[in-house]
């Protein structure tokens, strides 16, 4: 029930009740109610965040702003101050809006910086898209002009064609009509030609009749044989001009005979021309549909290449593995240079494990088969038992090696080579005096065997099994290490305070003392990797001494091996010589080396010159004849001996 105002006037409602008073309140009026005031504290708090708004320009600025908030946030501290009563639960509640504001801080903090990242991406990709684009576009560009030329040369040579045929068709008409005039002139020239004989022979017969009738001076002057013979004359005259007529009139257009023998050799220059023009088109078609197929296959390999480098998978790079576990990335890159990623992880394995897998049947193979006890085999490897494998590692052997090497020179290296013990003798010796029992000098010396020959591709193993094989001489090794001695001792020279320091020019001086035929490049090869070996720069002194150390492999640094790297190029070069001068002959015997040798170097010692020929022809020259030589075979030598 709506109320009802005090002025309305109820018509017409006999019998209501009016319950008014009851049900309605008086409405307040504006007139009797007094404005209440905003309390004082709400008063300065608004005008203390006006003022502070005006301060900052909070109200100019647009959206969200921390300066605004920072405004706010002091407000509602002082809010809470004047609440004690409400303090720690409006503390309560700011402290937990702003740790969720610092939460969403540091989290648009990490979008910006995901999106930063995310954008530095999407620039760098759409880089590559557009050079990749520019670059098929050119390749598009330029496929498409020589399209265009060739579609532009087929063009014009058609049109040159459709030109040759329709003068070819004009010059057959023209011959045509040139032969039928010939032939219509060659027919009127034979007619004309027997009605000037049969003319011929009627004048012959009539100047005849005529000189018949002089002697008889009647007929002579008879009118009637007169008449008769005028007539006679008269219709032959009128014959003849009327043949005359009809062969001008026939043959007056036919073409000679030499101007058809002209249309027919230029006739037959054309179609040879044509010939070839049409021979060219048939080419020019295949090329053009190659460069088509070449384009097409060249589109294919693009879309093949975006396939395969969105989805195949990068080839794994085996260098950083190697220097974690050899240490030796230049003798690795040596080693591997021209091989496959599956050579190279097979390498790898066999470093690692000691596994050849480059025969499947020996990665199971526990056992070595004994090779038997007769003299032809090596004494370390004469067994009639199998052997057990030990799986020799590349590090293990190396070690062995440099322990066989070091003690050999102690005990041999002064001796002349005709008086050392084989290797092989030696490595028995040596394991004999390492183990003492004949079982696992047995075994150590096929472990030592096999090892070097899953490892020969390693220089200083290939080394040592060839001369445990006969096939290198050991003396280049010592050779190498009295070079070294001597050029140690040239570094002390130059340093004699004995601090093991040599400043860097007397560093160079000594090296081009004691390799005065090396060229300055040489020189400055030696210093470079010598400061490589030292890691020093340029104007440090050079710990000289370092140089010369060995790892416990027997591996030695960058400077040895290019000192080592410069012999066996002399070395070469001799050799290069010798063979030069031995060149007129087919088979060399050791008198015929020993010339050239001498020939060479006139200062070469007989004691060198006996060595190298020892070596060479496997005997002592002095005691029995030695077998001739061919030149390879000779080379081969050479190349492996200590020249």
């Amino acid at each position: 029930m709506f109320p009802v105002s005090q002025n309305t006037v109820i018509k017409d409602n006999a019998g209501h009740i009016d319950m008014w008073p009851t049900c309605f309140s008086p409405l307040p009026s504006k007139e009797f109610t007094e404005k209440k005031k905003k309390p004082a504290l709400l008063q300065n708090l608004e005008t203390l965040l006006r003022n502070e708004l005006n301060k900052l320009n909070g109200h100019k600025i647009e959206g969200p702003s921390k300066i605004r908030l920072q405004v706010y946030k002091e407000v509602f501290d002082c809010l809470i101050k004047e609440f004690s009563t409400y303090k720690p639960l409006l503390s309560a509640i700011k402290q937990e809006y702003d740790v969720y504001l610092d939460f969403q801080e540091l989290s648009l903090r990490e979008y910006d910086a995901l999106k930063r990242t995310v954008a530095i991406i999407n620039e760098e990709c759409e880089q590559k898209i557009i050079k990749l684009r520019q670059e098929e576009k050119k390749d598009l560009i330029i496929l498409q002009e020589e399209n265009e030329s060739l579609k532009k040369k087929i063009l014009f040579l058609k049109q040159e064609m459709d030109s040759l045929n329709f003068q070819v068709k004009k010059c057959q008409e023209d011959i045509a009509i040139q032969y039928e005039k010939f032939r219509e002139e060659s027919d009127a020239r034979k007619l004309l030609i027997q009605d000037l004989n049969d003319l011929m022979e009627r004048k012959d017969s009539r100047s005849f009749s005529f000189d018949g009738v002089s002697a008889d001076d009647e007929q002579v002057n008879d009118p009637v044989v007169l008449r008769i013979a005028l007539s006679r004359v008269r219709e032959d005259f009128n014959k003849n001009t009327q043949k005359l007529a009809e062969v001008l009139a026939s043959y007056g257009d036919v073409v000679p005979r030499r101007d058809f023998e002209k249309l027919e050799v230029q006739y037959k220059e054309l179609e040879v021309s044509f010939d070839m023009l049409k021979k060219d088109y048939a080419l020019l078609l295949s090329e053009n549909k190659i460069l088509t197929a070449v384009h097409e296959k060249d589109t294919d390999l693009h879309i093949q290449y975006d396939t395969l480098h969105e989805k195949a998978t990068p080839r794994p790079s085996l260098d950083k593995y190697v220097l974690y576990l050899e240490g030796k990335l230049d003798d690795w890159t040596e080693q591997t240079k021209g091989k496959s990623t599956i050579d190279k992880v097979d390498m790898l394995f066999s470093s690692v494990t000691g596994q050849d897998l480059s025969d499947s049947e020996k990665i199971d193979l526990k056992m070595f088969q004994p090779k038997g006890a007769s003299d032809e085999i090596p004494i370390y490897l004469r067994s009639t038992q199998p052997v057990r494998n030990r799986f020799l590692c590349k590090r293990d052997l190396c070690i062995i090696i440099n322990e066989v090497w070091s003690q050999k020179c102690l005990e041999e290296g002064y001796l002349p080579l005709l008086k050392r013990s084989h290797m092989s003798q030696f490595l028995y010796d040596y394991l004999k005096k390492m183990f003492q029992l004949e079982l696992m000098v047995t075994e150590w010396g096929y472990n030592i065997h096999e090892s070097c020959l899953r490892f020969s591709y390693d220089k200083k193993v290939k080394f040592f099994f060839d001369v445990l094989k006969s096939e290198a001489d050991e003396d280049v090794y010592y050779v190498q290490l009295m070079q070294q001695e001597k050029l140690l001792d040239s570094f002390v020279s130059f340093d004699p305070t004995k601090t093991d320091y040599i400043e860097k020019n007397d560093f160079c001086v000594c090296l081009q003392n004691f390799f005065p035929k090396y060229s300055t490049e040489d020189i400055d090869a030696l210093i470079n990797c010598a400061e490589k070996d030292l890691r020093i720069s340029k104007n440090d002194k050079l710990l000289y001494k370092s140089l010369f150390k060995k790892d416990e492999e027997g591996n030695y640094g960058l400077f040895i091996k290019c000192v080592m790297k410069f012999s066996q190029r002399n070395s070469k070069l001799v050799i290069d010589k010798l063979m030069t001068h031995l060149e007129s002959k087919t088979h060399i015997s050791p008198m015929d080396l020993q010339e050239a040798m001498q020939s060479i170097d006139s200062n070469i010692s007989d004691e060198t010159a006996q060595h190298v020929i020892s070596f060479v022809f496997c005997t002592n020259i002095c005691n029995q004849p030695l077998q001739k030589l061919t030149k390879n075979e000779l080379f081969v030598k050479l190349a492996s001996s200590s020249i």
